[in-house]
């Protein structure tokens, strides 16, 4: 996963980025938080039942 996100972001991850999400089992998942973590992204979940505060990943 952080080789996935060093290609995204050409080789050096933004500071201050946050990755906005639902409360999916895949992101509250303590591998995921962890690999999040390495790069310094801050994870931010959006509260049950609204999905138009994540749409970027809430596309119909």
């Amino acid at each position: 996963m952080e080789v996935a996100i060093l290609k995204a972001f050409n080789g050096s991850v933004p500071k201050g980025l946050v990755l906005r999400t639902d409360n999916g089992p895949q992101y509250v998942s303590h591998e995921f938080r962890n690999a999040m973590k390495l790069p310094g992204i801050k994870l931010e979940y959006i509260q049950k039942h609204t999905p138009e505060n994540n749409a970027d990943i809430e596309i119909p």
